[in-house]
């Protein structure tokens, strides 16, 4: 019974502990609401357009549960061609987009610092790191700009890291874990956000409740 238990408490251990990181610090214009946007642009600003794709998606679902109207880049600016700042910002006022959130890659490294993987600052990075014990650190730009006021309303650098078997599951897990952060850090109320780690707390008791009385049973 108690080498079940250990068991079970060293599955919790993992499920819990094998999420990505990220910690995100960024500063904003005094005046900057975000409420007010109508409608926003997902920009991701990179030129592998698998995790392109994957992050827009991510971000996507996680502003859809706080009720925004978003747009993805990568179907109304797809990477064929060069765009200008200029070109952008025609694309969203013809689209009535009010606002956008970009996104781009500053760094990027693996715990053995593999030169294999190779970022440049274009936004170009390639695989080639293997297939075990890959840690990958990415560090990101984030800009929220207002696109009728033509200016940055927030401006932010964001640091996530996964740990895990597979460059593609570090990617995965990263994409999750950035996403998430930008909208609690950025479009989650601090009223939303005391509901939000009282509803977590709830879930974590009942949790940890429920491997007690498995340990038991066990």
């Amino acid at each position: 019974m108690e080498k079940n238990g250990y068991r079970i408490l060293f599955m919790l251990s993992l499920f819990l502990t094998s999420c990505a990181t990220t910690k995100i610090e960024s500063v904003k214009k005094p005046d900057a609401e975000l409420t007010k946007y109508k409608k926003t642009l997902i920009y991701v600003d990179i030129q592998d357009i698998q995790f392109r794709k994957l992050l827009e998606k991510d971000i996507e679902e996680q502003l859809a549960m706080q009720k925004k109207n978003i747009i993805k880049s990568i179907e109304i600016i797809p990477p064929l061609k060069e765009y200008s700042e200029s070109d952008i910002n025609k694309i969203c006022r013809d689209n009535s987009i009010d606002s956008i959130i970009k996104i781009s890659v500053i760094s990027l490294s693996t715990n053995n610092g593999d030169s294999s993987s190779v970022f440049i600052p274009t936004g170009n990075f390639v695989w080639g790191l293997g297939s075990s014990d890959i840690k990958l650190t990415m560090a990101f730009d984030i800009i929220i700009y207002d696109v009728n006021n033509d200016e940055i309303v927030i401006r932010g650098t964001a640091k996530s890291e996964d740990e895990n078997d597979e460059i593609e599951d570090c990617m995965d897990n990263i994409s999750k874990s950035l996403a998430k952060e930008i909208v609690e850090e950025f479009f989650i109320t601090p009223s939303n956000k005391i509901w939000f780690y009282r509803k977590f707390k709830i879930i974590l008791i009942m949790v940890i409740y429920f491997i007690n009385k498995m340990i038991i049973l066990f």
